[in-house]
């Protein structure tokens, strides 16, 4: 089939993930046309597959690791301006391609694809867990849950099918707007992660989604351990901090031989951590319920800890466990197998509509 696969640009998560199904997809004989945005992505999507077009995305303004929601929405608002350069864009990539569906990692412009060519929309992506698992929410969170269930929605308005992943065992809460074919399936990993052993280092992974988090650095100074530390502005210098540029080869060495992972609540390094069965230590930015909410079902189902913000007490609680090492490491199923087989069920259906005329 002719796939279109849209993908947010929002940090690289999306795009490590998305690069393991588009992977799936060439493999399976198909051919796959790729927009998103956001320069690191787009480099990291043109460096592995040839058709890669650059489109306008929705990009979240950080400040001192929290969500600055009215500056957010400014440039969310001013992103939508462009959309009329963006549809020129993908008329132009698209216009001998003839797509047949298209698949969304949380990526707008996979329901303009889908509404411009008329053709059937897959959704692959973990924010959907907000629209249809069941998990409690707390008063305080009420606000920052519906604006993350606002843009949930307007980024993927509907689907044909939702693949949703996730590193729990969730319940399905309900299915909006008529939707039948709703999955919870697996993380899926790249294969330089399921080919890279497991080992124990001697130091520890710092990553975040957010630079903004310059308070965490004096932390780690004082606390004497070894940390590398990926996405930050190096603004403490000491002996037992080292600082790299994000290269994904470097990133997956130094999270499968570190003793313990601290990160934000972004989804893919929670799971990957997971992989490589580290204790964790999540750290959400505020004002975004996603990443609360992995923190929270992270620390509820015993896989790793969570606090609002990081504290000397808190730090040094974690390093006491990861000096120990006497805790389980945490075990979650993994297997991508399980979303490509339903992934392809469902390409095969919506290639009988094309066939069909539907």
């Amino acid at each position: 089939m002719n796939i279109v696969y849209t993908v947010n640009g929002e940090n690289m998560g999306h795009a490590t993930r998305s690069s393991v199904v588009i992977e799936h997809l060439l493999s399976r004989g198909h051919r796959v046309s790729v927009f998103s945005s956001g320069p690191r992505p787009i480099e990291y999507l043109r460096a592995k597959f040839d058709s890669v077009a650059a489109v306008t995305g929705l990009h979240m303004v950080y400040r001192n690791n929290k969500v600055q929601r009215l500056r957010t929405a400014v440039r969310a608002l001013s992103g939508f301006t462009r959309l009329r350069k963006d549809l020129t864009v993908i008329k132009s990539a698209l216009a001998d391609f003839h797509p047949e569906v298209v698949i969304t990692d949380f990526d707008f412009h996979g329901e303009i694809i889908s509404r411009l060519f008329r053709i059937s929309i897959i959704c692959i992506d973990n924010i959907q867990f907000l629209r249809y698992a069941k998990f409690p929410i707390e008063t305080e969170d009420f606000l920052d849950y519906e604006l993350n269930l606002m843009v949930a929605r307007m980024m993927v308005p509907r689907a044909d099918y939702f693949f949703i992943t996730s590193f729990v065992n969730a319940e399905m809460r309900h299915r909006a707007n008529g939707a039948q074919h709703i999955f919870f399936v697996p993380p899926p990993l790249r294969d330089r992660i399921l080919a890279t052993p497991r080992t124990i280092g001697d130091h520890v992974l710092v990553y975040q989604s957010s630079d903004s988090y310059d308070r965490m650095l004096p932390l780690l100074a004082q606390s004497g351990e070894r940390f590398v530390i990926y996405n930050s502005r190096r603004t403490v210098k000491a002996q037992n901090l080292q600082y790299k540029d994000f290269d994904e080869n470097s990133f997956i060495d130094d999270m499968a031989s570190a003793k313990g992972v601290i990160t934000n609540g972004g989804f893919n390094v929670i799971t990957e951590s997971l992989f490589f069965k580290k204790p964790i230590l999540s750290i959400p930015i505020k004002n975004f319920f996603e990443q609360k909410l992995n923190a929270q079902l992270l620390q509820a189902n015993g896989l790793g800890y969570w606090a609002p913000r990081l504290s000397k007490k808190t730090l040094g609680e974690f390093l006491s466990r990861v000096q120990s090492g006497h805790e389980d490491p945490p075990v979650v199923a993994f297997g991508n197998e399980i979303l490509f087989t339903r992934l392809e069920a469902a390409l095969d259906a919506c290639h009988r509509l094309v066939r069909s005329g539907s």
